[in-house]
């Protein structure tokens, strides 16, 4: 499937393009139906995966929930990672529904052909330490706003909020840690300021 995916990013330019024809001229088979296939066999477990929602549809009716349709039509397509767990309804589950988490913000969905990526352990709002990789970059907290595919480097990156920090570039995992909670370290009668968390920007734009 992964080999599948990589040659049709690949063959387009722009993979968020919509009406993309993937008939094949010779046999009139659809690479994106037999793509498709892999991913919409039920599973009873479903376990927690994460991916991209690349392609355009013009048929979101179809796989969203009804009742969050406006939603996901303002964050899919694009190159947002995705977070799919299952619901938490019986009845929503029975119906073949899963949820999708981006942030605070989630929508119940059937399964549909998307770009699976590998999780690194950081989510939208969490707090990170950058590293200053021996004085190469500026070391500090921030907030991480968005988490994306790039689509270049073919990996994860991430876009942060700081008070103090110049952010205005992208970061990788490599150069990023889970912040620690100063509280954990407090002593008896001292008090400890632990910073919080800017807010997030609006997800109607990708």
């Amino acid at each position: 499937m992964r080999r599948e995916l990589d040659a049709i990013m690949n063959e387009f330019e722009d993979p968020l393009r919509t009406n993309i024809d993937f008939t094949d001229r010779e046999s009139g088979e659809n690479s994106m139906d037999l793509i498709a296939s892999f991913d919409t066999k039920p599973d009873l477990k479903m376990p927690i995966r994460h991916g991209v929602f690349l392609w355009g549809t013009n048929r979101l009716s179809e796989w969203v929930h009804a009742d969050e349709l406006e939603l996901a039509a303002g964050i899919v397509p694009g190159y947002r990672v995705f977070r799919r767990e299952p619901c938490e309804s019986e009845s929503d589950r029975d119906n073949g529904f899963a949820r999708l988490w981006y942030g605070e913000q989630s929508f119940r969905a059937k399964p549909i052909v998307w770009l699976e990526v590998e999780p690194e352990g950081f989510h939208v709002g969490q707090r990170v330490e950058v590293k200053s990789d021996y004085g190469k970059r500026q070391p500090g907290l921030a907030t991480i706003v968005e988490i994306k595919w790039n689509r270049y480097e073919k990996r994860i990156e991430y876009s942060l909020r700081g008070v103090d920090l110049k952010l205005n570039r992208i970061f990788f995992a490599d150069e990023l840690r889970p912040a620690i909670k100063l509280k954990e370290f407090a002593q008896p009668n001292i008090t400890v300021g632990v910073a919080t968390g800017d807010d997030l920007p609006s997800l109607a734009s990708n």
